[in-house]
């Protein structure tokens, strides 16, 4: 009885602290105008007490690689979580928003590319995304987001999590107007959208242990492999790829969405730096913005020579 209570008490604890880190504290947003929102949230991750994993390894692997000093421990980990906390409130904010949120919080600067053109759309784990999604269905365009089909079997012991995950999935599908999309499921629907003349809309910055196929491209001075097979299928039918990123104001809460179009390309080589080296400026500018902190030895694993193309 003592061994089946003591881990009926370290379920408990689980799932008490997925539902105040991915519920409860997030969806404080629906309730609360945001700048009140944002002040309480900003007051929240002041305390050790929400993400602790991913923040205590964002912030080792960070000082490992020189971009945190140790006197500035407190200040990024307040600021890690507090992203946190913003993405996961945009999910909350895009299901009980209309557009005009976005028209009095985020200030946009650079255009789509006009609705009824095939291209790819490509941002980062930078910043809170969501809201660039509703932006460009607001501009009439069709986007299909990539997202990898996760597997439940990764969520044992963690039901809020689970359900968590499926319904901003369902919430991602709803924004772009489209099924989402894995990207090691097949081609045929990437090709189909954009024979449709529709839009491909990827996060690009995914460690190369889960794709198929990468390059090698610099980021933050060091050599590291990143996906390539969009930005492939992106040369090979000469579409133009769009670069955007939504970042965060961690003083007012204010979002700043900056888009960047490319010209057609039919040179991987040459394309792949071109678009990486926008998600080395945002980090540099804002490195506690970027979520994969904590997934770093994974982003900045070995690579050879010549990564696989």
């Amino acid at each position: 009885m003592g061994v089946w209570l003591q881990r009926w008490r370290h379920w408990g604890r689980i799932q008490l602290r997925d539902a105040l880190e991915l519920v409860c504290i997030p969806a404080l947003a629906v309730v609360l105008p945001w700048p009140l929102c944002f002040r309480l949230f900003r007051w929240i991750a002041g305390f050790d007490l929400l993400y602790r994993m991913p923040v205590r390894r964002g912030l080792e692997q960070a000082r490992q690689r020189g971009w945190m000093l140790p006197s500035d421990a407190s200040r990024w980990a307040r600021d890690l979580r507090l992203v946190r906390l913003v993405d996961h409130a945009d999910f909350y904010l895009c299901a009980t928003r209309r557009s005009a949120w976005l028209r009095r919080h985020v200030t946009v600067d650079g255009a789509w590319p006009e609705p009824g053109q095939p291209g790819l759309l490509c941002t980062f784990h930078w910043g809170a995304g969501m809201w660039a999604l509703r932006h460009a269905r607001a501009q009439g365009l069709q986007p299909h987001m990539m997202l990898a089909r996760f597997n439940p079997d990764h969520f044992a012991d963690h039901p809020v999590l689970l359900r968590y995950a499926r319904a901003r999935t369902a919430g991602v599908a709803r924004e772009g107007g489209h099924a989402t999309i894995d990207p090691l499921h097949s081609k045929e629907p990437i090709q189909s959208a954009l024979t449709a003349r529709e839009q491909i809309m990827a996060v690009m910055d995914v460690p190369s242990d889960s794709v198929r196929s990468t390059r090698v491209v610099e980021f933050l001075g060091q050599s590291i492999a990143m996906p390539s097979g969009l930005l492939r299928v992106a040369t090979e039918r000469q579409v133009p790829v769009t670069v955007f990123s939504m970042g965060i104001d961690l003083r007012t809460g204010h979002r700043h969405l900056r888009i960047h179009r490319l010209e057609p390309s039919n040179d991987l080589p040459a394309l792949m730096p071109e678009v990486f080296l926008h998600m080395d400026r945002l980090v540099r500018e804002q490195p506690t913005l970027w979520h994969f902190w904590g997934e770093a030895e994974r982003v900045f694993a070995p690579v050879p020579d010549q990564a696989p193309v």
